[in-house]
């Protein structure tokens, strides 16, 4: 069995969808999950990359991970665009967020700590 090292999350108001890949690219993961229970299925997760649109929501989420042991890049939108396939929805979203992680030329937004974001406001 293979592990999951890449989990794209794609984060809305009340459901967040997750697709995980391995480290060949192959989908392990597929799941949506409501608010309230993405902190204790992470917690449940082997240490794993978590990849996300960069936005100020996942600012929050970025830290929260990173406190359960994973590491976390935050990918511009615009440099998730080029892999998402198919229609403009979430599942594609974080399948698109997995595989723009994967690439090794990635570019990441670093996590900012709540006084960072509080001086960029």
């Amino acid at each position: 069995m293979t592990s999951t090292t890449i989990i794209g999350m794609d984060i809305s108001k009340n459901s967040f969808e997750l697709c995980g890949t391995d480290e060949r690219g192959r989908q392990t993961l597929h799941k949506r999950l409501h608010r309230d229970t993405v902190s204790r299925f992470f917690a449940n997760t082997p240490a794993c990359t978590v990849a996300m649109e960069s936005c100020s929501g996942s600012q929050h989420w970025a830290r929260q991970l990173q406190n359960l042991g994973h590491q976390v890049m935050l990918i511009p939108a615009q440099h998730v665009v080029a892999y998402r396939r198919g229609a403009k929805n979430d599942r594609n979203d974080a399948a698109a967020i997995a595989e723009a992680a994967s690439r090794p030329n990635a570019r990441a937004v670093p996590v900012k700590t709540t006084d960072q974001l509080d001086i960029q406001t």
